[in-house]
Order: structure tokens, then sequence, then C-alpha cells
């Protein structure tokens, strides 16, 4: 895990010696956000816009509508067989058997980020953990009170 101070790119990756992220102060259980994985979503509040979106080219597109400074990539890091595995609905089951097209890491292409300003690993983190180190992260960027 970065330690103070990191600024450019900060991940939280999956060694032996890293502990899970640390709650940030004032915040409960499940308060901070929730993770989806492999949807496309917007969510707008005020000027904070949340995508997720498999190509780099949607990200840079996102990236280039806003001044610089302005974007925060967040690459929520989950390898494919994680993500199938953690799947409560079944989908990835479907798509491999053709009733679902154009699937995310089936039959559709994943780009991963290659600039994200923040990156987690979330294989050994639960999602609440990986929420509580993105909203850390946002904080120190002072994008969050």
């Amino acid at each position: 895990m970065p330690g103070p101070g990191a600024t450019a790119a900060a991940t939280a990756s999956c060694t032996p010696a890293t502990s899970p992220p640390a709650r940030p102060p004032g915040t409960s259980p499940g308060s901070s956000a929730r993770i989806t994985e492999n949807r496309f979503q917007a969510i707008s509040t005020g000027r904070h816009a949340a995508l997720i979106s498999p190509l780099r080219g949607e990200h840079e597109l996102a990236r280039n509508l806003v001044e610089a400074g302005e974007f925060i990539e967040i690459f929520v890091d989950t390898p494919l067989a994680e993500v199938q595995r953690r799947d409560p609905k079944g989908l990835y089951k479907k798509a491999r058997r053709g009733e679902l097209k154009n699937f995310t890491g089936i039959d559709s292409p994943h780009e991963a980020p290659q600039t994200a300003e923040i990156h987690i690993e979330t294989s050994c983190y639960s999602a609440e953990q990986a929420a509580d180190y993105i909203v850390e992260q946002l904080r120190k960027r002072g994008l969050l009170h």
C-alpha cells in the first residue's frame, strides 16, 4: 500500500506484507461506497460522476471532457476468474452458454486502464475494504470531505 505523500498514482496490491486499508475516520461499515463489478453505469452527484467502462478509448474520452486534473480514474482490478466466482446472478455462466451477447470478458473485450490515478487489486480485499481504500485516496486528494 502506498505510504503518506503518494500523490500521482496510488496502488493497493495483494502482497503478504500488505494489510487491508484502514476505514477512514467517521465512517461505518458499508457507508463508504458500493463496488459494482462489470456493468456500465453512470452515477452523477453534483460535479462528481462515476463511469464504469471496459474500453480505454472510453476512459480517454471521459478524461478529455473535463479540465486537466478534474478526472480521477480508479481501476478496480479483479481477475476474471474472481469476478465470475463472485457473480451472484450467474451472468457469466449465461454468457458462456451464449445466452448473453457482448458480455465483457467473455465475448467482448476489456482493456485495463494504463494511467489510472488509483489502482486497487481486489482479489485479496473485501468490497468494503476496497471501497474504504478508494474513499481514503479521494480524501487525500481533497475530493471528499
